[in-house]
């Protein structure tokens, strides 16, 4: 949900300490999917900078 919000630091903590870049919710959206739909672009970035898929 930090990715849907826009929580570009929280984003980036989590995945500096291993979550799972290409996990999906219950909808079976990942966290990029989310950051686009919600226009985070910054969050976008930081995704990108994991190698979100």
């Amino acid at each position: 949900f930090a990715a849907a919000k826009g929580h570009n630091e929280i984003v980036g903590l989590l995945l500096e300490n291993g979550a799972d870049v290409n996990s999906r919710n219950y909808c079976g959206q990942t966290a990029l999917m989310q950051a686009c739909r919600y226009g985070h672009w910054e969050v976008v970035q930081t995704l990108l900078l994991f190698r979100c898929n």
